[in-house]
């Protein structure tokens, strides 16, 4: 789900901030995201399934920030 929104707001970020800017908006609000949720980890209630949608989010939101990196750097470097 977050790869989809990312490749839908990839083109018109771009267009708005730029190429670099734009990855670099999208590497700190995934890291952010990462943050939020390793920091809620201790206030959550004990259960398998929080525990297992802690680390489907974290996935998904981590996916998201390293996303940007391998397709600007093949770019840049091209």
């Amino acid at each position: 789900m977050c790869m989809l929104v990312l490749v839908q707001i990839e083109g018109p970020m771009d267009a708005w901030l730029g190429p670099t800017s734009s990855a670099l908006c999208r590497l700190l609000v995934g890291l952010l995201g990462c943050t939020v949720i390793t920091g809620a980890f201790p206030f959550l209630p004990s259960t398998h399934a929080s525990l297992l949608w802690l680390v489907a989010a974290l996935g998904t939101v981590r996916a998201g920030a390293d996303e940007t990196l391998p397709s600007r750097a093949s770019e840049d470097w091209a």
